[in-house]
């Protein structure tokens, strides 16, 4: 066998792993980046857990509330959010939400 068929066989054995995982994991697991809708970083994963809370504290509360709110499936009205994290002092708001994601900003 040649010595480029050699290395072209080697180099097939050395990425057919990567190509399984790209199909059975996606590309993320590949490429190291995160998928659109994943975790967005400890930020945005700390910001995934307040609204979490704030939307259970709503749902107890006796608010109306979805059953998507009540199983975890969506965020709790975006004005609730918004009066309770600037209660809590915290540097940024809800703009939108899509079930239980939510788009935030910086206030100043």
């Amino acid at each position: 066998m040649s010595v480029w068929k050699t290395g072209l066989a080697i180099a097939g054995l050395a990425f057919t792993p990567l190509v399984v995982m790209g199909f059975t994991y996606g590309s993320s697991a590949v490429l190291g980046k995160p998928e659109q809708g994943a975790a967005h970083g400890t930020e945005g994963s700390r910001r995934d857990v307040i609204l979490a809370g704030l939307t259970e504290v709503y749902v107890s509360r006796g608010h109306p509330a979805t059953s998507a709110m009540q199983q975890g499936k969506a965020l709790a009205p975006i004005d609730y959010l918004n009066l309770k994290l600037k209660s809590m002092g915290l540097p940024w708001r809800v703009t939108r939400t899509d079930g239980s994601t939510a788009k935030t900003y910086a206030v100043s």
